[in-house]
């Protein structure tokens, strides 16, 4: 069986990413990352400093993507998820 998680390596970034569908991800309007269903997930440390700079450099390389979570991890607690757009996105409307 294949393995539905993919690491990518972003050498210009100095980064991973995990690269990976959602089974059934619910498809919002405008939302260019979910139209193929495919999420990347950015992992850090609690510990790593975390700079703008950064965040572009993985967009970057990430051509096309318009969305990444960060995962923001650490040894005595769960993860917690920010999601990262490449340009300022409106909220959705309620």
């Amino acid at each position: 069986m294949n393995n539905p998680l993919q690491p990518v390596e972003l050498p210009n970034a100095g980064r991973v990413v995990v690269k990976g569908k959602r089974p059934k991800t619910a498809r919002r309007n405008n939302d260019e990352a979910r139209l193929d269903n495919m999420q990347y997930v950015l992992p850090c440390p609690l510990a790593d400093s975390l700079f703008l700079a950064g965040f572009g450099a993985v967009f970057r390389e990430l051509e096309g993507v318009s969305e990444v979570h960060v995962g923001i991890c650490s040894d005595d607690s769960p993860v917690v998820y920010y999601r990262l757009s490449r340009r300022i996105v409106k909220p959705p409307t309620l």
